[in-house]
């Protein structure tokens, strides 16, 4: 029994850890990242849709 309330208390400590930083994740801001990564590419990572591909060319007719 007391090899228990450890385990409990670190499975505790994991799960809220994991969803406080579910929680807390925000895009950056355009043009605050330093990443090497294109407005349209760091779009399409935060975006949660599925990661096709977009030329910067036909990003820019999309969404300006």
């Amino acid at each position: 029994m007391e090899h228990r309330v450890p385990s409990v208390l670190v499975a505790a400590l994991l799960v809220s850890s994991s969803i406080i930083g579910l929680a807390t994740a925000q895009p950056p801001r355009p043009g605050t990242e330093t990443n090497g990564l294109t407005e349209n590419e760091s779009a399409t990572l935060w975006s949660r849709d599925s990661d096709r591909y977009v030329s910067q060319q036909d990003y820019q007719q999309q969404y300006g």
